[in-house]
C-alpha cells in the first residue's frame, strides 16, 4: 500500500527518517511535506485539527517524535490519545483516513528505523 505524501516534523531526525522512507517507497523528495503541526511541542488534538484543513490525500505516511506521534496516531485511529501506540526512534507509519479526525484513521503499517533502512 503506497502513499504520495510523507508528513514529517520539522526536526532534523524526522526529516532524515522521511528522506529514508521516501527512498524506500520510490518517492521523490518533493513527496515529503514538512509540517509544523507534527512537532512534539504541538498538542496532538490541535495538530490533528490543523492537519485536517490541509486537504491531504487519504493515505499519508507520518514521521515524528515519541511520545507525540504515538499519541497523535492513537487519537486518529482510536479516538483517544491515551491508548498510545508506541514508536521506536526513527519509526514511521502509513495511515488511511477518509478524513483527518478523531477515530477516522486506520493503521496500515508501522515500521522501525531498522526496517526502513533495510527497505532502502
Amino acid at each position: 500500500m503506497e502513499t504520495e505524501k510523507i508528513l514529517a516534523s520539522p526536526a532534523e531526525r524526522a526529516r532524515g527518517t522521511a528522506a529514508l522512507l521516501a527512498r524506500a517507497l520510490g518517492l521523490a523528495e518533493k513527496g515529503i511535506l514538512i509540517v509544523p503541526e507534527l512537532h512534539h511541542e504541538v498538542d496532538p488534538a490541535k495538530g490533528l485539527g490543523k492537519l485536517s484543513r490541509l486537504g491531504l490525500p487519504r493515505r499519508i505516511a507520518l514521521v515524528g517524535h515519541e511520545p507525540w506521534l504515538g499519541e497523535f496516531l492513537s487519537l486518529l485511529i482510536g479516538g483517544d490519545a491515551r491508548s498510545r501506540i508506541e514508536f521506536s526512534k526513527g519509526g514511521a507509519c502509513l495511515v488511511d483516513a477518509p478524513k483527518l479526525a478523531k477515530g477516522q484513521g486506520r493503521l496500515l503499517w508501522l515500521m522501525t528505523q531498522g526496517q526502513l533502512s533495510a527497505l532502502a
